[in-house]
C-alpha cells in the first residue's frame, strides 16, 4: 500500500511517459490502496499508458488528483483484468479522453460539482473481485460517456443536482440504476437489462425497450424493480416474459413493487417464472401503489401477488396461474379484468375489506378451504355482461354457516355506471358433497354490512342454488331462495333483482322505443346479462331501438321484425354464456330478420346471420355502427351483411361459407386484427359466397376493404361495383382485400364496364388487387400489342387461377379462350408502344386466321 508514485508541489514533475502499461494483479492482503498521484501543483506523465490493471480481491489502484495537481493520462485506451481501481479527485481536472473499454471494478470518486467527460468510452464491464464499479455523478456536477453502448456490473446513482448522461447506451445487465429527487438522467433505449434492478423514485419517469428480462442468478433478495412515489412511473411495458428460476440460498424474496402511489407499468408481461426452492418472486403494490399486469397469463414456480395500504395490482384474465394471490386491507385490491380461474395449487386470500375485482367469470378449483379466504373480503363483479360465479360451499342451513367454507365477505354485483348480471353455477366439485347444484353460497357480511349487493338494476341469478345472506337491517342470515313467491321468476332485491333462472324477454313495442324501459317489453322486464332478447314482432315497416347506456344480455335474437339499433354511442354486449350465438339474425325456417347497426358497438363472441334453410337475414352497419365479434358465419338460409358507409366489421374469423353474401360500400372489415385480445390471428374464408365491394369518389373508399390478419381462403364470387362519380384511369389500381396470406382465388369475378378502361383482378402473396389498364393490355405496359396476344396463346384453352391479366385471362372467368383473344384484337395498337417492345414468339399467319375466323365479328366484348 501507499503512494507508489507521487508528484507533490508547484512545479514539481514525474515524468514516466516512456511507460506503456501499469500491472497492480495482486493481493498483499488486508485492503491496501497503492497510489499514483499528482498533489498541490504537481503533474505526473503517464501520457503513454494505454493499458492499467488493478489490484486484486481487497487491494485497489487509486490515481488520485488534488489540489491542482494532474495526471496525464490521455493515451489510456483500456482497463482490464477485472481488477480494482480508483479516479479520485477534489474537483481537480480528471481527463481520460482515449479510454474506450473498461473491465473492471472501477470507481469514479469525484467532487461535488465535479463534471468528467468520457468521450471514447464504449463498453463499460464493472467485475471486479472485491467491489462493484460505480458510476456516480456527484452533486451538481455531471458524468458523461455519450459513446457507452453497454455496462455490465456497474452501479449506477446520482447525486442532487447531478446528471449522467449515457445517450447511446443499449445494454445494461447486472448493475443496479437509482434515480430520484433532483437528479438528471439523459439515457439511451435499453434493449438489454437482465439481471439489473431499477429504483426509480419521487416522481421521476423511466422507460425500457427490453423484450424479456433474465435474473441471471445475480442477487439475493431485495428489489428488483421499484416505482416509488406520487407521479413516478416505471414503465417496462415492453418486457413479455420473466424468468427468476435460480436459488440463492436462505428464504431471499426478490420484490418488484410499486409504492406511495408510484405506478409500474407491466402491462406486455405475458409469462413469469418465479424463484426455486426457498427463495420468492413477489409483486408487491403498497400505500396507493399500482401495478399493471394485465397481459400476465402464465406463471409456475415461488411468485405471489400481494396488494397491500391502499395498493393495487391490475390482471387480465388470470386462467392458468397457480400463484399466491393476496389483497391484505381496507382499500387494498386485486383488480381482475377479465374472468380469473384458481388453479389447484394456487392461494387466494383477500382480508380486513380488501376488494377483489373481478370483470368477467371466477371459478376455483380448491378443496381445501384455507386457500382461498374471501370470508373477510370483498368481491366486487361489474363487467359489461353476464358473469359466473362457481360456488363451493357445504350446505348448512341458514343457521349453519361457519368461517371458512368458501363463503365471502361481501358480493357486490354491478356498479352505479354498470348494468351486470351474475349467474351462479357449480361447475367444480370443491369437496362439499359433489356437483350438480349440491354446494352453496355463503355471504357472511363485513361485521355489519350486507353480505349482497345488488345496483343499478343488476341481478343475481341463482340457477338453483342455494344462498344464504347476511342482511344487516335483522343481524340474520337469510336463506335468498325462499324469498321468490309462487310463480315468481325474478324478484325486486336491494337496487336490483334476484333471478332463478335465465330467461327470454320479447321486445313489445312496434314504433321502437329506449331498450331501458321496462314498458317497451313485453314481461315488463328489462332483459339483463344471463337474459335473451328477442325481435319477434313481425314489423316489416320497422322501428328503431335506442340506448341511452351501455347494455348486456346473454344473446339477441331478430326473427321476424326489421330493427335499427341506435346506440347513441354505447355498447350493446352480449356473452353467450347460456346461448350458443350471441347474436342471430334470421333464425328459424320461416324468419325474416333485418338488423342495422349504427351509432356505437354491437358486440359479442360471434354472430350467424340465416342460421336455418328458408331462413332470411340482413345485418347492416353503418354510420358510425361498429360490428365487433370473435366470429362472424353465415347459415345456410339467405344471409347478407352489409358494411356500409361508415360502419365497420371487426371479427376474428369471417365465414362467407356456400350462400352468405357480404356487401362492402365504403366500409371498413377488420379479420383477425382488432377483436378480442388474446385470440390468434384471423381467418378470411369464402366458399361459394359473394362478397361485394362498392367503392364511391369521396375520397377513395377505404383501401382495403377487408384486411385479414391471418390467410384469406377465396372462393365464390367477387362483384365490384363503382359509383358514377368514381373516376378511374389507366394505372390506377387499389386493394380488395389484404391479407397474411392469399390461398385460392374467386370462381367468378363480376367486374363493371368502363368506357375506354379495362379492369383486372390480380392476386399477390397477401393482397387481391382490381388493376386499371387499357382494355387488352395484359402486361400493363400501356400499349395493347404483340405482347399481350402472346399472353393468350401461351395459355391458350387453359385453365388458370392466379393473376387473371398476366395469365391471359382478362375476362376473369378462369379460363383462357376466344373471349381473351377478342379482348386484345378489339384495342389493337391503343396506347403508346414502348420504347423496344419485345417481340416472342406468334403464331402462323394461318393459325391466327383461323383463330379469328372462329371468333366472328371482333366486336368490343362487354367486359363483366
Amino acid at each position: 500500500g501507499g503512494d507508489i508514485f507521487s508528484a507533490t508541489g508547484a512545479l514539481t514533475a514525474l515524468d514516466l511517459s516512456s511507460l506503456t502499461s501499469l500491472n497492480f494483479d495482486q493481493d498483499f492482503g488486508g485492503s491496501p490502496i497503492y497510489a499514483i498521484a499528482a498533489r498541490d501543483g504537481g503533474a505526473v506523465d503517464l501520457s503513454g499508458v494505454t493499458n492499467v490493471v488493478g489490484g486484486r480481491n481487497g487491494d485497489s489502484l487509486r490515481l488520485e488528483v488534488g489540489t491542482g495537481g494532474s495526471i496525464d493520462l490521455s493515451g489510456l485506451q483500456s482497463i482490464t483484468g477485472n481488477r480494482n481501481v480508483r479516479f479520485t479527485s477534489d474537483g481537480t481536472a480528471l481527463s481520460l479522453p482515449a479510454l474506450q473499454t473498461i473491465d473492471a471494478a472501477v470507481i469514479f470518486e469525484l467532487a461535488t460539482s465535479q463534471a468528467l467527460s468520457l468521450p471514447a468510452l464504449t463498453s463499460f464491464s464493472g467485475g471486479g473481485s472485491n467491489f462493484n464499479a460505480t458510476f456516480i455523478a456527484p452533486a451538481s456536477g455531471s458524468i458523461s460517456a455519450n459513446s457507452l453502448l453497454q455496462m455490465n456490473d456497474v452501479d449506477v446513482s446520482i447525486g442532487v443536482g447531478g446528471t449522467v448522461n449515457l445517450t447511446a447506451l443499449d445494454s445494461f445487465t447486472r448493475g443496479i440504476l437509482t434515480y430520484g429527487a433532483g437528479q438528471t438522467l439523459n439515457i439511451g433505449t435499453l434493449n438489454d437489462i437482465n439481471g439489473s434492478r431499477f429504483l426509480i423514485s419521487d416522481g421521476k419517469a423511466f422507460t425500457t425497450n427490453a423484450a424479456s428480462y433474465d435474473s441471471l442468478d445475480h442477487f439475493g433478495g431485495g428489489d428488483v424493480f421499484s416505482a416509488t412515489g406520487s407521479g413516478t412511473v416505471l414503465d417496462l411495458s415492453t418486457i413479455t416474459t420473466i424468468d427468476f428460476n435460480q436459488d440463492f440460498g436462505g428464504s431471499p424474496i426478490y420484490t418488484i413493487a410499486a409504492r406511495d402511489s408510484g405506478t409500474l407499468n407491466m402491462s406486455g408481461l405475458i409469462s413469469v417464472i418465479g424463484a426455486r426452492a426457498g427463495d420468492f418472486l413477489e409483486f408487491t403494490a403498497q400505500t396507493n401503489g399500482t401495478i399493471d399486469l394485465t397481459a400476465l397469463t402464465t406463471e409456475t414456480q415461488n411468485t405471489r401477488f400481494t396488494a397491500n395500504t391502499g395498493g393495487t395490482i391490475q390482471f387480465g384474465s388470470l386462467t392458468n396461474i397457480d400463484a399466491n394471490l393476496s389483497a391484505t386491507d381496507l382499500n387494498s385490491a386485486l383488480d381482475v379484468a377479465g374472468s380469473l380461474k384458481l388453479g389447484p395449487n394456487s392461494t387466494l386470500a383477500v382480508t380486513n375489506g380488501a376488494e377483489l375485482h373481478i370483470g368477467d367469470d371466477y371459478s376455483f378449483e380448491q378443496t381445501v378451504e384455507a386457500n382461498v379466504n374471501l370470508d373477510a373480503g370483498v368481491v366486487r363483479m361489474d363487467g359489461a355482461g353476464g358473469q359466473l360465479l362457481e360456488v363451493g360451499g357445504e350446505d348448512l342451513g341458514v343457521n349453519g354457516f361457519t368461517a371458512g367454507n368458501f363463503g365471502i365477505g361481501q358480493l357486490v354485483i354491478g356498479q352505479t355506471t354498470q348494468r351486470t348480471s351474475v349467474d351462479l353455477i357449480d361447475a367444480i366439485d370443491n369437496g362439499n358433497r359433489g356437483v350438480a347444484g349440491t354446494e352453496s353460497l355463503y355471504l357472511y357480511g363485513l361485521g355489519g354490512p350486507d353480505g349482497l349487493r345488488v345496483l343499478n338494476n343488476s341481478a343475481l341469478v341463482l340457477n338453483g342454488i342455494n344462498v344464504y345472506a347476511f342482511d344487516a337491517l335483522t343481524t340474520q342470515m337469510v336463506h335468498l331462495n325462499n324469498l321468490f313467491g309462487p310463480g315468481d321468476l325474478r324478484i325486486p332485491f336491494d337496487d336490483g333483482f334476484l333471478q332463478l333462472v335465465p330467461l327470454d324477454f320479447q321486445w313489445g313495442n312496434n314504433l321502437g322505443g329506449d331498450f331501458n324501459i321496462q314498458s317497451n317489453w313485453s314481461d315488463n322486464f328489462v332483459p339483463l346479462g344471463s337474459d335473451t332478447a328477442i325481435w319477434n314482432l313481425g314489423s316489416a315497416v320497422g322501428y328503431t331501438v335506442q340506448f341511452g347506456t351501455n347494455v348486456a344480455t346473454d344473446s339477441a335474437i331478430i326473427k321476424t321484425d326489421t330493427v335499427t339499433y341506435d346506440l347513441g354511442g354505447f355498447t350493446y354486449t352480449n356473452a353467450a354464456l347460456n346461448a350458443t350465438t350471441a347474436i342471430v339474425v334470421g333464425q328459424d325456417p320461416t324468419d325474416n330478420a333485418n338488423l342495422t347497426v349504427v351509432n356505437g358497438t354491437l358486440a359479442g363472441p360471434n354472430a350467424r346471420v340465416a342460421s336455418t334453410a328458408g331462413s332470411t337475414g340482413l345485418l347492416t352497419v353503418q354510420s358510425g355502427g361498429i360490428l365487433n365479434v370473435d366470429t362472424l358465419s353465415f347459415g345456410l338460409g339467405t344471409g347478407t351483411v352489409d358494411v356500409g358507409t361508415g360502419g365497420m366489421a371487426i371479427v376474428q374469423t369471417l365465414d362467407i361459407g356456400t350462400v352468405g353474401k357480404i356487401n362492402v360500400t365504403d366500409g371498413v372489415v377488420l379479420v383477425g386484427t382488432g377483436s378480442t385480445a388474446g385470440l390468434p390471428a384471423g381467418s378470411y374464408t369464402q366458399t361459394d359466397g359473394t362478397l361485394a365491394v362498392a367503392f364511391d369518389s369521396v375520397p377513395v373508399s377505404p383501401d382495403p376493404a377487408i384486411t385479414a390478419a391471418g390467410i384469406a381462403d377465396l372462393g365464390g364470387t367477387l362483384v365490384l361495383s363503382l359509383d358514377a362519380g368514381f373516376v378511374i384511369t389507366a394505372g390506377d389500381s387499389f386493394q380488395i382485400l389484404a391479407a397474411a396470406s392469399i390461398v385460392g382465388s374467386f370462381d367468378t369475378v363480376l367486374l363493371p364496364v368502363i368506357l375506354d378502361v379495362g379492369l383486372g383482378v390480380q392476386y399477390g402473396l397477401d393482397n387481391v388487387t382490381v388493376v386499371a389498364g387499357l382494355i387488352g393490355d395484359l402486361n400493363l405496359d400501356g400499349f395493347v400489342g404483340i405482347a399481350d396476344l402472346n399472353l393468350v396463346l401461351a395459355n391458350w384453352n387453359q385453365t388458370v387461377a392466379a393473376d387473371v391479366w398476366l395469365l391471359g385471362d382478362p375476362s376473369g372467368d378462369g379460363f383462357v379462350g376466344i373471349e381473351d383473344l377478342n379482348t386484345v384484337l378489339s384495342n389493337w395498337n391503343a396506347g403508346t408502344p414502348p420504347t423496344a417492345e419485345v417481340l416472342p414468339l406468334v403464331p402462323e399467319p394461318g393459325t391466327l386466321g383461323l383463330l379469328l375466323i372462329g371468333t366472328g365479328a371482333l366486336a368490343r366484348r362487354a367486359r363483366r
